[in-house]
């Protein structure tokens, strides 16, 4: 989610319902793809070098997940420049990385309200939706990635972001699309394996939710090829099996479960707790 912000900046949150505890941010930077990564030229509000320096060393700082220490120095500076809304903005991102969703969207917005300039800016929705979810807002989240994807339609982050706001509201036929597009974008590339493998399973949710249940294990089983150690994923296999009559395949996946589990270091008790193919929590 770097890219994001190096392009602009990550994902708000990338995720992480299906992602294994010890399994790191869903993407390295803070830009999905590269949402905050691109090369556009640096225009910070003040257009000072200072700015853009500390810009620089905030970014640097939330792509190495030392976020508490982005939030210091820019609440610093913030505090004797309030109108600098570019530096108030990157403090909303190192915010939201620490899972603080409410003061994270209430210093997004207040960066927006000026209309000042600044290379970030765009991505502000995609941002504000990761926020939003993770608020209980999933109407006002899908609502955030879609104005996202208007800007920027190749962001496969918010395309994910918007199918698991789709599903929260109950909406998985509309939801689909949204993981075809996240699905689509992120095939071929290999260092985005994990995030496609997320897209496969939360797809095979939304095809659960439609009673569809051969097509749900048909995406849950490729979202696993692509990365084995989600333990959710193979879970999932093991319910739609259950359903699908086929009590030998489903015992095998639980049984990959229990060693998905065991590489990631995950509690190992939580492993028959699951009842539901699709849950709500997320992760990056």
């Amino acid at each position: 989610m770097f890219c994001l912000l190096v392009l602009g900046l990550t994902s708000c949150d990338q995720y992480d319902s299906s992602t294994p505890p010890d399994a790191g941010p869903v993407t390295e930077k803070i830009g999905p793809s590269g949402v905050l990564g691109d090369k556009s030229p640096d225009n910070g509000v003040s257009g000072g070098s200072k700015d853009s320096e500390l810009a620089k060393t905030a970014l640097g700082l939330i792509d190495a997940g030392q976020y508490d220490q982005a939030e210091r120095i820019l609440s610093v500076e913030i505090e004797e420049h309030p109108e600098n809304d570019r530096l108030r903005f990157l403090l909303g991102i190192a915010l939201q990385k620490q899972k603080r969703y409410a003061l994270a969207i209430v210093e997004l917005d207040r960066s927006l309200v000026s209309g000042g300039e600044f290379r970030e800016r765009r991505h502000a929705d995609h941002f504000r939706g990761w926020c939003l979810f993770y608020l209980g807002r999933p109407e006002a989240s899908a609502t955030a990635f879609r104005s996202h994807l208007k800007v920027v339609p190749d962001e496969a982050d918010s395309h994910f972001g918007l199918g698991v706001a789709l599903l929260e509201v109950g909406d998985p036929e509309a939801a689909l699309p949204a993981f075809e597009s996240a699905i689509a974008i992120n095939e071929g590339n290999p260092i985005r394996r994990r995030e496609l493998a997320k897209a496969f399973i939360r797809r095979g949710d939304a095809y659960w939710a439609l009673d569809r249940i051969e097509e749900a294990q048909a995406s849950f089983q490729k979202g696993i090829v692509q990365f084995p150690d989600h333990y959710e994923g193979w879970a999932k296999i093991a319910r739609a099996m259950d359903r699908l009559g086929d009590g030998e395949r489903a015992e095998r996946a639980r049984y990959e479960e229990r060693q998905a589990r065991i590489r990631v270091g995950a509690p190992l008790d939580d492993a028959d707790a699951t009842s539901d193919p699709s849950p709500s929590e997320a992760s990056p």
